[in-house]
This record gives C-alpha cells, sequence and structure tokens, in this order.
C-alpha cells in the first residue's frame, strides 16, 4: 500500500475515532447513543473490530509459539537455557 493511501486510511481513521468519543458523550445517551448501539451499522463495527482483534491474537500467539520453537531449538543445540 502506498504511503499516500496509508496516510489517507489513517486520516479517516482519526476522524472515526473523534465522532466515536463525541457521540459516547453526548447527553442523554437515552436519546442519542443508545439507539444507535441498536442499529445494524453500529453492530456491523462492532463485530469488524472483535475480528480484527482476534485476527491479530492469531498472529501474536503464532509468533510466540515461533519464538518458542526456536528459543527451544537453540536450548537443545546448545545445551543450555
Amino acid at each position: 500500500m502506498s504511503a499516500v493511501k496509508k496516510k489517507k486510511l489513517d486520516a479517516e481513521f482519526s476522524v472515526f475515532k473523534r465522532k466515536l468519543n463525541m457521540v459516547g458523550k453526548f447527553e442523554p445517551r437515552e436519546e442519542y447513543l443508545y439507539p444507535l448501539m441498536k442499529t445494524v451499522s453500529y453492530r456491523d463495527a462492532e463485530t469488524a473490530l472483535d475480528l480484527t482483534i482476534m485476527r491479530y491474537g492469531e498472529k501474536v500467539d503464532q509468533a510466540l509459539r515461533e519464538k518458542g520453537a526456536t528459543i527451544e531449538k537453540e536450548i537443545d543445540e546448545n545445551g543450555t537455557e
């Protein structure tokens, strides 16, 4: 992905976070936030975030397993910890 595209996407995400934070402060919540939370688009965004978190966790787990395997191999080769 090009640097220009990354910069554009980063800016869009910053705006999204600011809007989410802003709406979260609107009072009364019963009038603004809670109805938003009942929408399909909110649920879709929540699901997308959950899936991204899961995918990230899987990547971290895989990296830790690979690192552990490397360390175990070094221990086996060197006979030390």
